[in-house]
């Protein structure tokens, strides 16, 4: 189906014969292209456009300036913002994401684009609301508006708030399950103490300066179902504690701690030669969660990427136990970016051992670091030894199917990794 009314906006000075393989698989996707060269057009352009989609060039200067004004208009809170790239490391991604971006694909690609076109939608001014009420407050509108619309595609029913007399509105008449509030916004602690006794049972994420982290945590320590992150945190990180706060039940249920961080993942189905991208949001000893908006078709799948604070990469085999879409289904329980999640089984060489190491050093680093959970006193023991993750939509139920066996030595060994589909 054509979406003319609402076309998939491309941004950049590409070649001409790059140009219109694009326009092929845009039209191959039911996608119609509104070609733009320079930012400012494009910027003029969402003035008075919806895109259903937004593909740019990654050489752009002030790439963020593009994502900031798609992200400002919030009925296109759905509305994938997709990069080009020649070459990428993890900051560059990282910030991208933070920015509002969704996705990274080479520059070079083919098939693995054609697989992202295919599942843009058309806007809709209604997402599903799977995951209850939301209030997100800071005094930075671009922030306040990237955050917000994290939780908006996560299942969120999302209000906003630039100040503390608009925050205070909405915690009392729209009655939220989640507030994240900058703590720019004034005695942030004066008010959780007012909000609970009260009665106010809501979860809350407080969102502090890197200097007033300590402090912060110090005073929240004894009430339960708050959390405590960096103002800078990016929207993953977001949601991992929004899921912390408004899921705490379920840190028990976790076999492995599982923690934020974000790196680059090379990743194809078993059987296939081709690698696409995609960029980590959180790992355990046990799997991982890779941000992409074109899952692996297959449940069995490889993956490259170089664990916490090693130098050399390792190649992983693992199944993909959910994926998920960037507007997921009504029927979602919990809050999570768009892509898949990993059950690791086997590795090349010594890489499942790599890997292992590499994330329970990284955990035990983080067992008493700035982002803390709060639970009350009771509670302080299980969250320094349990994280919480955004439990995945669709994941089997606690106590469901178990890890597949590891394979012996003798397993089929993954064939040299070719790069961009």
């Amino acid at each position: 189906m054509k979406q003319d009314d609402h076309p998939l906006l491309l941004v950049g000075k590409l070649p001409s014969e790059r140009r219109r393989s694009i326009s092929g698989m845009a039209t191959a996707a039911g996608l119609q292209v509104a070609a733009l060269e320079q930012l400012d057009q494009a910027l003029e352009w969402l003035d008075s456009h919806d895109p259903s989609g937004v593909l740019a060039d990654a050489s752009i200067t002030r790439l963020d300036k593009l994502a900031a004004k798609l992200r400002s208009k919030r009925g296109l809170a759905q509305v994938p913002l997709i990069a080009l790239v020649s070459e990428v490391d993890d900051l560059w991604v990282e910030r991208f994401l933070a920015s509002g971006g969704d996705d990274t694909v080479s520059i070079e690609a083919g098939a693995a684009l054609l697989d992202r076109l295919r599942a843009i939608t058309k806007p809709s001014r209604q997402l599903p609301v799977a995951c209850g009420k939301a209030v997100v407050a800071d005094p930075d509108r671009s922030r306040c508006s990237i955050l917000g619309r994290a939780l908006s595609v996560a299942g969120f029913d999302v209000k906003y708030a630039s100040d503390a007399r608009s925050l205070e509105f909405y915690v009392k008449e729209f009655a939220p399950g989640l507030v994240v509030v900058n703590s720019g916004l004034g005695d942030v602690d004066t008010m959780l103490l007012k909000e609970r006794a009260a009665g106010n049972q809501s979860a809350f994420v407080v969102m502090a300066p890197r200097r007033e982290l300590e402090s912060q945590q110090a005073s929240v320590a004894r009430l339960e179902r708050v959390s405590v992150i960096g103002a800078n945190a990016t929207p993953d990180e977001l949601l991992f504690h929004a899921n912390a706060v408004v899921r705490p039940t379920s840190v028990e249920r976790r076999a492995h701690r599982r923690v934020p961080f974000g790196t680059l993942v090379r990743f194809r189905s078993e059987g296939l030669d081709l690698d696409d991208i995609g960029f980590t949001a959180n790992l355990s000893q046990g799997g991982l969660l890779v941000r992409s908006l074109a899952p692996p078709s297959s449940d069995g799948v490889w993956l490259e990427l170089r664990p916490p604070l090693e130098k050399s990469w390792v190649r992983l085999l693992g199944t993909v136990i959910w994926r998920r879409a960037l507007v997921p289904s009504d029927d979602i329980n919990s809050a999570a970016p768009a892509g898949f999640a990993v059950r690791i089984s086997d590795a090349l060489g010594r890489g499942l051992e790599l890997y292992t190491q590499a994330v329970q050093s990284l955990v035990t680093s983080q067992g008493s670091t700035r982002d803390t959970v709060s639970g009350g006193p009771e509670a302080a023991k299980t969250e320094k030894s349990e994280a919480q993750t955004p439990e995945p939509p669709g994941a089997p139920p606690r106590g469901g199917p178990s890890p597949r066996t590891s394979p012996s030595c003798s397993s089929p060994a993954a064939p040299p990794a070719r790069r961009g589909r």
